[in-house]
């Protein structure tokens, strides 16, 4: 299972070293979103990460160092 691009951007702020610990923040940042398509897309996130195991995350590839990125890339 393969996350999306708004998925990646919702998950990127968060310490994704292992998915408990991006699991965990993302659900406790959830209630503070209110922008309709970003909830809808940590939802998303959230759903998969719950969904898979450890092995399956760490096969992802995804950039464990979400938390160091540049702004750029979002103007």
């Amino acid at each position: 299972m393969e996350f999306t691009k708004e998925e990646l951007a919702v998950m990127r702020p968060f310490d994704g070293s292992c998915r408990a610990t991006l699991l965990w923040e993302l659900r406790q940042s959830l209630p503070d979103v209110y922008q309709p398509d970003v909830k809808r897309a940590m939802k998303s996130a959230i759903g998969k990460l719950a969904a898979m195991n450890d092995d399956e995350f760490d096969a992802q590839g995804l950039d464990t160092d979400f938390y160091h990125y540049d702004m750029e890339d979002y103007e």
